[in-house]
């Protein structure tokens, strides 16, 4: 309710976004009321293996200030992640326009509570884990005549993870984002800002019961983007990122790509990064498998892909990627007890592709697959996934059928024996006679296959879910 859109960015953008975009971004575009009044939306449902979802949603608009605030519960025995877990969030959030700019601010809580998958389709209920994170923000976004905007965003948070061995985490973050788009001339565009983050933590270990202060982590990174369109048809963008506070004397990471209309109705990108991901408090303190000497990973991406449109009725995309990575950090194990190692270099290669078709405006038929050569990362052969869809939409009514397959899966890095590959088959129907009311239903394992995630562990059979989302508009007095 709370979301207009959402987009994905692919390809790694460390220059932009900073760490963990490593293979792409995806922006959570949020929805706003942009009249007076309120409008308020209300969902539940539940389903196989005790799934149950409530949420409430609140948008409204009075004296020029845009407000929203959403709640959200779901519960589940086995269906999330393998494991027993219940999530809880609440958000609110305010938005004020004016001939000075716009002001947003957020507040944002979440609960997660849960427990190891265990062995067989016995939960192991001692394994329990919690945590919990309260974050804020405010952001300013302004204009200054027709060629510069800037934004300002400063941003805290406070977390808490609990697990069954008593040991505890405490965590506090502050930072700080600045941001200048400089249009001097229609084709070109110039961006530079800076990203400041302050973490300290407070870790209590267990059974020994000893407390202490986790030292403080610091960075600031400088970054500035150069956006080209020398011609109507191509565009150039290239960059550069240093952050600072990190292994060594810093990270110097940067971008440089190309996308050009080729031939009628077709594209072709080509791309060449450099990207890091930061770990994580919890990763490096969290006990029992704590790496306090995990370090960033940096990787080297390059990609070359093209996209073919043939109106509205057909559209292909293929991409071709290598991957050259320092400090590889690899998971192994499942939650709470996942441990994140360095695995020092890897490279990987990999091809993705996807076709839709939409015969008639209310039939679309879609297929993708992925392929990666994962062996030098991990010893094994290489990964392979392919997925395909078939949706129907007619009078309110839609309909979903999708097929997926994973196979070159091991258990862990070097084994010599893979596991059983996963076929999912899934469904998902919703009908909507109203544009405020919608009932919906969905199918997930529908041949009831063993696709446990590991050997030993449970398996989500075959489950359903049904629910439904309905919405009131209130108009003002």
């Amino acid at each position: 309710a709370l979301l207009e859109s959402v987009q994905l960015a692919p390809g790694g953008d460390s220059v932009r976004w900073g760490t963990n975009a490593m293979n792409g971004v995806i922006a959570l575009r949020s929805r706003w009321r942009e009249t007076e009044g309120w409008e308020t939306e209300v969902g539940g449902g539940g389903g196989s293996y005790g799934q149950l979802r409530a949420d409430a949603a609140v948008l409204g608009n009075v004296k020029g200030w845009a407000i929203s605030a959403a709640v959200t519960r779901r519960t589940s025995e086995g269906a999330l992640d393998y494991s027993e877990d219940s999530v809880s969030t609440a958000q609110v959030a305010a938005r004020k326009r004016g001939n000075w700019g716009m002001l947003t601010t957020r507040l944002r809580y979440g609960y997660l509570d849960g427990k190891n998958a265990g062995n067989g389709v016995d939960l192991a209920t001692n394994n329990w884990y919690n945590s919990e994170r309260g974050t804020g923000s405010i952001e300013y976004l302004g204009q200054i005549g027709k060629m510069i905007t800037g934004r300002l965003v400063l941003f805290g948070s406070m977390g808490r993870d609990r697990l069954y061995t008593g040991s505890a985490l405490d965590d506090r973050q502050l930072g700080a984002r600045s941001e200048l788009f400089v249009t001097p001339v229609e084709w070109i565009t110039v961006a530079f800002g800076l990203a400041i983050d302050h973490v300290e933590a407070d870790l209590l270990r267990r059974p020994d019961n000893i407390e202490e202060e986790v030292e403080p982590t610091s960075t600031s990174a400088p970054w500035t983007e150069i956006t080209l369109r020398p011609i109507k048809r191509v565009t150039i963008v290239t960059g550069g990122r240093y952050v600072f506070g990190l292994e060594g004397d810093g990270i110097p990471l940067y971008k440089a790509g190309v996308v050009g209309d080729a031939w009628k109705s077709g594209k072709v990108r080509a791309r060449v990064s450099r990207n890091y991901s930061q770990p994580t408090i919890a990763q490096r303190f969290l006990l029992p498998t704590a790496n306090p000497g995990l370090q960033s990973e940096v990787s080297r991406n390059a990609e070359v892909g093209i996209s073919q449109y043939f109106g509205e009725k057909f559209e292909a995309r293929a991409l071709v990627y290598q991957l050259s990575a320092e400090n590889y950090i690899q998971p192994t194990g499942v939650r709470p007890n996942v441990e994140f190692q360095n695995v020092g270099e890897a490279e990987q290669w990999g091809v993705e592709g996807n076709a839709i078709l939409t015969p008639v405006r209310w039939v679309e038929i879609g297929a993708a697959g992925a392929w990666s050569d994962v062996g030098e990362i991990t010893a094994q052969n290489p990964n392979l996934r392919l997925g395909g869809w078939g949706t129907v939409r007619w009078n309110g009514l839609r309909g979903t059928v999708n097929l997926n397959y994973i196979d070159g899966r091991y258990q862990r890095n070097n084994s010599e024996t893979p596991l059983d590959p996963i076929t999912d088959l899934g469904a998902n129907v919703s009908w909507r006679p109203d544009p405020r009311f919608e009932i919906y239903a969905r199918g997930n394992n529908l041949l009831d296959l063993p696709n446990s995630p590991l050997p030993g562990f449970g398996s989500i059979g075959r489950n359903y879910f049904v629910g439904f989302r309905a919405r009131l508009d209130s108009a003002p007095e």
